[in-house]
């Protein structure tokens, strides 16, 4: 019973949820003390609209007209007069009596009218619990406000204290106020949700080490043993962390005017004695992708780097590979040798105010994993290429002296390229990496990285301020030199990246954008150098070319205790995305 009408009320939340528009603040004021979690929508109406002018662009991949959400939800459920279209909903997730799942559904549905709205499922018009047929299974339904209220018949008790308490809202949600003002779907977790989800998280973890202890007790599995040992520590200790710094969290999907897509995340941290635990900036003033030129590519993007941040990613990578299983990071390392490669990170890190960076997409003869471009604003260029020298000096010195079987130093030079100063870096991918006794990955290296098998990374001082950073060719940064150097815009002023970038926040200081064309041929490309390495011969896969397209934008930013991150489809990538199906499913 408990999983059938639990069934039911998804089923109708499922159906509801699929007509969303802005879920308001207000609406969160209806849950629950102690809920754990919520799923708001925002203006039933307008939002089924919003869905059905999405679905609108696939339709000729469907084999039928997809009925607007809000008809779809009134079918099934056999809802008729009463509710408010133009109301907002929400799904409230209450917890069970000890463990963090299933959780106990309980559903608001806005109505204008309750007495009508309850006649026309056969309900009681005075608004007291009684029990109803949705969706051919029963469920409890009541009046609570201007909501109906819907729960699984064996959660009386819980709906009777529910209806019997006044709504209040929940403290550590208000932040997210004002943003799922403006969100049309939005699912999240409250401290209470999260608490349990990690409990949850933590408990299997710890069953499943048990497991494993009882099961691979051979002496013969002690080295694997301890590997895993140390893989269940360090996951417990992650979810150690986020059980003591969130606070709460959620995720919101928009649909605006022009039919763009945004899925957008909130997550809210703890704070200190007021202070906040995040790294925190400005917008740039000027984009890093200007020093890098306009070509056909898979993925760029470009951001500011906070004061400090070098230094903690420094510790935080230092951290992540000394704890590490054997034979995956630095092996057999001393105090004093973490300490130096901790070093080499700061070095690397140290002066840089800015980084742009982008991957063309390259052309059949290249190295797959080439084409990597990167610019960085520094306080000093030259200064920049000597510490980066002194970096990769010390790489060198504890790749030496590590138990490792993959040996991956570099030659470093000076260089001019395009009469700038630069630094040359050059390592030996196939002296380090083959097998001789697996003969498919010399050809895979060269394929991924070059005919010679060497990787090429090069360091130019462009300007006083400005270092461009390449794993390409010693031409092809000549030429990324030349067009840094001379001013122009470059991606900074795609046309098509300009139409993705309108649609982020303008206040994410980190950005980047992903081609779907370049991303798809880029791919094509890795999957035949894959093929060939196999003996399969050139089977790059004989796909059409994706149409020409603005690209998918991501935004990050970090402001007053939150993380907020989001993904944007811009309509004409969704229409992209229409045209390519059908072209597929045509075979043409």
């Amino acid at each position: 019973m408990q999983l059938a009408s639990l069934r039911t009320v998804a089923l109708l939340s499922a159906c509801v949820l699929a007509s969303q528009t802005a879920s308001a603040a207000g609406i969160l004021d209806q849950l629950p003390a102690d809920a754990t979690g919520f799923v708001a929508i925002h203006d039933l109406a307008a939002t089924s609209a919003k869905i059905e002018r999405v679905t609108a662009i696939f339709k000729e991949l469907t084999p039928g007209p997809i009925p607007p959400p809000l008809a779809i939800a009134q079918g099934v459920t056999g809802i008729g007069p009463g509710l408010d279209e133009s109301g907002d909903a929400i799904l409230a997730l209450m917890p069970g009596d000890d463990a963090p799942l299933p959780p106990r559904p309980l559903l608001l549905l806005p109505v204008s009218d309750y007495a009508a709205f309850a006649e026309s499922i056969g309900g009681d018009a005075t608004g007291e619990v009684c029990r109803v047929t949705l969706a051919g299974e029963e469920v409890l339904l009541a009046k609570r406000g201007d909501f109906a209220a819907i729960m699984n018949v064996e959660h009386r008790d819980d709906l009777e204290k529910i209806l019997a308490a006044s709504p209040t809202p929940i403290a550590e949600l208000a932040p997210l106020e004002a943003w799922l003002a403006t969100t049309d779907v939005s699912a999240g977790l409250t401290r209470s949700g999260v608490e349990r989800l990690i409990a949850l998280s933590r408990r299997s973890t710890s069953d499943f080490r048990q497991q494993m202890e009882a099961n691979f007790a051979d002496p013969a599995l002690s080295e694997m043993m301890n590997d895993m040992r140390r893989n269940i520590e360090l996951a417990d200790k992650a979810l150690e962390f986020l059980g003591a710094e969130v606070k709460a969290g959620a995720v919101g999907l928009t649909i605006d005017e022009a039919t763009n897509v945004r899925l957008a995340k909130r997550v809210i941290f703890a704070a200190k004695d007021g202070e906040s635990k995040i790294p925190t900036a400005e917008p740039l003033n000027k984009s890093p992708l200007s020093g890098l030129a306009t070509a056909p590519y898979v993925i760029g993007g470009s951001g500011p780097i906070p004061t400090g941040y070098g230094d903690r990613l420094a510790a935080l990578s230092r951290q992540l590979l000394q704890n590490l299983p054997q034979g995956r990071g630095y092996t057999g390392f001393e105090e004093e040798d973490w300490q130096q490669l901790e070093k080499s990170y700061r070095q690397m890190m140290k002066g840089l105010k800015s980084i742009g960076f982008v991957l063309y997409e390259g052309q059949k003869t290249d190295g797959v994993f080439s084409n990597y471009y990167f610019t960085y604003e520094v306080e000093d260029s030259q200064a920049y290429l000597k510490q980066f020298r002194e970096s990769m000096e010390i790489n060198n010195e504890l790749m030496a002296k590590a138990a490792n079987d993959l040996l991956l130093e570099y030659e470093l030079k000076d260089i001019t390229i395009a009469d700038k100063p630069a630094l040359e870096a050059v390592a030996d991918v196939v002296a380090a990496g083959a097998d001789p006794n697996v003969a498919m990955v010399e050809p895979m290296l060269k394929a991924m990285f070059g005919a010679d098998g060497k990787v090429r990374m090069y360091a130019v001082a462009v300007d006083a301020d400005t270092v461009l950073m390449a794993v390409a060719p010693e031409a092809a940064v000549a030429k990324a030199v030349e067009a840094a150097a001379s001013g122009a815009k470059g991606l900074a002023e795609d046309a098509s990246i300009g139409v993705t970038a309108k649609l982020l926040d303008p206040q994410a200081p980190w950005t980047a954008f992903v081609n779907p064309a370049g991303a798809i041929s880029w791919g094509k490309r890795f999957i035949a150098a894959t093929t060939m390495a196999f003996g399969v011969g050139d089977a790059e896969p004989k796909t059409p070319a994706f149409p020409a397209t603005p690209p998918l934008g991501f935004s990050v930013n970090f402001t007053e205790n939150q993380l907020q991150s989001e993904v944007v489809a811009p309509v004409g990538f969704l229409e992209a995305v229409a045209t390519y199906a059908k072209t597929l499913t045509k075979g043409e």
